[in-house]
């Protein structure tokens, strides 16, 4: 029994020297706890997903006429704009996803400390240009961080807030009648005086002249297209036409108001989680009221009995096991982008084991994409 037992102590001590321990890598959460990096080691992080929200909107301004309320009188009509307003219409909303690494979800690998030459190992480690893993033990060429962006911010805006027809002549003529009564014995003669003198016309008169101007301008359009003139003017008709229309439109906004439009772009960062799936982008104004441009991550497809796991690891990485789900960006009354995304924070994290294997991580999600035990591929 004891020759046994020696025989079986002798096998063990032969298969200790023969095969040394294997290197051991230590890893950890380094996110929000007290890391000891004195030892030789570095950080690597879990990527995540932001979203770039790029939204194109339509100002409009709806500008009351300095003679409104005399449209009904000079006008005869009770459509026109009777008060300034600013208002806001939505016209296109876009989603650009934006790789970044997740500072909650940073790592630390602690190297092992090699006792030979002979116990050194080729392993290496690829990371990202974020810090994140790509592979291990297989060399995987780097990937920089792309950002969508718009080259150009358009504003547009297809008129100025000022009524150029309104800055006209002030000034009128007004003649004063005096008479004079002269009385030669029984004979009465009365002597006209005519007093003329220059006043400044009141609004209601500036607005009786512009509605004359108007009868003017589309008399003179008739006149011009119906030949009164008796001259061909060939192409020049035209021109002439034109201009007589947007001296025309010019006066008419006098009483009737005009309306601008501004193209403006907002640009938004929705950074989701696991508690955060949905946020108010802003208020703004439409012409019913006041309303919201809001966010939101629905039919979140997280996988049954998978629970995070984030304990101390022996020769284990961390990568995650991401989910999709469904972005959204409505107002109150109208839905303005609908599309799914792969949301690598909203996933699982789980390890996989190192040992002799060859690991590939995607760069955009953190989960696993290729796995080789012992041979490069």
């Amino acid at each position: 029994m004891k020759t046994k037992n020696s025989i079986a102590t002798v096998l063990f001590l032969l298969v200790v020297v023969v095969f040394p321990a294997k290197a051991q890598y230590v890893v950890q959460k380094a996110s929000g706890q007290s890391v000891n990096t004195n030892a030789m080691g570095f950080y690597y992080s879990l990527p995540k997903t932001i979203y770039k929200i790029e939204v194109e909107l339509e100002k409009i301004t709806r500008l009351k006429g300095p003679f409104a309320e005399y449209t009904v009188k000079y006008l005869g009509t009770s459509n026109f704009i009777d008060e300034d307003k600013n208002f806001y219409r939505i016209l296109h909303v876009d989603v650009h996803p934006i790789t970044v690494a997740d500072e909650k979800q940073m790592y630390w690998i602690k190297f092992p400390i090699e006792k030979s030459s002979k116990e050194i190992k080729n392993e290496a480690f690829t990371l990202s240009q974020l810090g994140t893993l790509l592979a291990f033990d297989d060399i995987k060429e780097p990937l920089a961080p792309t950002i969508n962006t718009k080259k150009e911010v358009f504003v547009f805006s297809d008129n100025s807030t000022a009524f150029n027809k309104e800055a006209s002549y002030n000034r009128r003529k007004e003649i004063d009648t005096i008479v004079r009564k002269i009385t030669i014995d029984t004979v009465t003669i009365n002597r006209f005086l005519f007093k003329i003198s220059w006043v400044d016309r009141n609004k209601d008169e500036k607005a009786e002249d512009a509605a004359k101007q108007i009868s003017k301008i589309r008399e003179s359009r008739y006149n011009l297209l119906t030949g009164f003139q008796e001259v061909n003017y060939g192409q020049g008709i035209r021109y002439m036409d034109m201009q007589l229309q947007n001296l025309e439109q010019q006066y008419l906004e006098l009483f009737l108001g005009k309306k601008n439009k501004t193209i403006i772009s907002r640009t938004f960062i929705f950074i989701p989680s696991k508690k955060h799936l949905n946020e108010n982008l802003m208020q703004f104004t439409t012409d019913n009221g006041r309303d919201i441009l809001s966010v939101k991550i629905s039919n979140v497809a997280i996988p049954e009995g998978i629970q995070d796991d984030t304990s101390s690891k022996i020769n284990e990485l961390y990568y995650r096991i991401p989910v999709s789900a469904k972005l959204s960006i409505k107002t109150k009354s109208k839905s303005l982008f609908q599309k799914i995304f792969i949301i690598p924070q909203l996933g699982i994290i789980s390890t996989v084991p190192m040992g002799k294997n060859k690991i590939h991580f995607d760069f955009t999600t953190g989960s696993l994409t290729k796995i080789k035990k012992g041979i490069k591929f």
